[in-house]
């Protein structure tokens, strides 16, 4: 999510967290995108937290889920595209590729944020019906048995990654 000013944030989460169940309802089938399968993935479901934090530079407040999806094991998950969140411009991290799944959660959530209907011709055509050219940044990476890891940032010292 682009950040925000105080004043929106609550409408801003109120925002993220219903469009958050509509993404749900895309993957789990009971919604459906014309001409784009989702059931490969095999969503069987998952858990999201919330986490914002706040820009030293502006104070403005950058909403975002962290969230474990339960999909099919064995999914081809290969990082082979390149797009604008593939550059980190401060040089702290190199270059990321993305995978098809991740370039459909960037289109998809953009296009639910901004309310614009979700259909294979604007998930293909994003730059053409607004002004986020890739959508918005999303990535999805195997936990590989290191579930804290996606928490471990909206549960600051709440745990002992151990015992989790």
């Amino acid at each position: 999510m682009p950040n925000v000013d105080a004043e929106r944030l609550p409408d801003t989460i109120r925002l993220m967290l219903d469009r958050f169940s509509y993404f749900i309802r895309f993957l789990d089938g009971r919604k459906r995108i014309k001409n784009v399968d989702l059931e490969k993935y095999g969503f069987i479901g998952g858990a999201r937290a919330l986490e914002i934090t706040v820009s030293k530079r502006n104070g403005s407040y950058h909403p975002h889920l962290h969230t474990i999806l339960i999909l099919k094991k064995d999914l081809s998950m290969d990082q082979v595209y390149w797009n604008r969140f593939s550059e980190d411009n401060t040089g702290r991290t190199p270059t990321r590729l993305f995978s098809e799944f991740d370039l459909l959660l960037q289109r998809i959530w953009c296009l639910l944020i901004l309310r614009i209907k979700v259909t294979k011709e604007n998930i293909e055509h994003i730059a053409e019906v607004c002004d986020y050219p890739d959508g918005f940044s999303c990535r999805a990476d195997l936990t590989n048995g290191k579930y804290s890891e996606v928490f471990k940032y909206a549960l600051k010292g709440s745990y002992k990654t151990d015992t989790l």
